[in-house]
């Protein structure tokens, strides 16, 4: 029926007690939505049909917790993200799966989650990030800005808490692509001075920041939460 516009669910339980029983379909109405088919959806178990959740101590005198539910809330808090302080829910199936022994206790094997991330005629689903330290981040552009205007930013941590992301710039839009696919953030109305305003939500750690502006060859380097910073 379309109700909702994104499902996520995430089951840290055990997939064993009804392994063998049929899949129901579950009919409400005979009527549907269009394009209930591609309403974004995110599934995440904690392991294969047929196995078991697995839950202990995460540190020795730890308390007892899900494997999974720790990982995601860990990922989330570990994963760098994007210009607008989110992770996308591919990344964090990546994360997990490339990380998973890591995320689990020394000495213990479960089996890795089963992660289906939308499909690719799907749009994009998104968390926000865990990350204590994201501030936003206001910036400004002249309206009379060169039509070939882009800018590039990353941060200057060295593991690339922000990978190399490229801003373009149209009247109304700078579309930013990076590692997810790109994100659209709309600009301000002209204010008085002839400048446009945007805001990203970035980690509080200095930046590296390039221009395609003769003038302005060498980087401009800051660090998100200070005052508004003019291209």
């Amino acid at each position: 029926m379309r109700i909702f516009g994104q499902i996520v669910l995430i089951m840290d339980c055990c997939r064993d007690e009804l392994s063998a029983s049929p899949y129901g379909r579950l009919n409400l109405t005979d009527a549907e939505a269009d394009g209930a088919q591609r309403v974004p959806r995110l599934e995440i178990y904690a392991g294969p049909k047929g196995a078991r959740a697995q839950e202990g101590a995460l540190t020795p005198d730890g308390p007892i917790a899900g494997y999974l539910t720790n990982a995601v809330l860990r990922a989330l808090r570990e994963m760098p993200p994007n210009v607008v302080g989110q992770i996308s829910a591919n990344r964090l199936n990546d994360y997990i799966s490339w990380n998973w022994s890591r995320l689990v206790p020394d000495g213990t094997e479960p089996p890795k989650p089963r992660i289906h991330p939308p499909f690719t005629d799907q749009t994009v689903m998104y968390f926000p990030s865990g990350r204590e330290e994201l501030v936003d981040q206001e910036f400004s552009v002249p309206v009379d800005r060169s039509p070939d205007f882009k800018v590039w930013l990353q941060s200057m941590a060295p593991n690339s808490e922000l990978p190399r992301n490229v801003g373009m710039f149209t009247d109304k839009i700078v579309t930013w692509v990076g590692s997810d696919p790109p994100i659209d953030i709309e600009l301000s109305k002209p204010n008085d001075a002839g400048r446009q305003t945007f805001a990203l939500r970035l980690l509080a750690i200095p930046h590296d920041l390039q221009m395609n502006v003769p003038d302005r060859t060498a980087p401009l380097i800051f660090t998100p939460g200070g005052g508004r910073v003019d291209l």
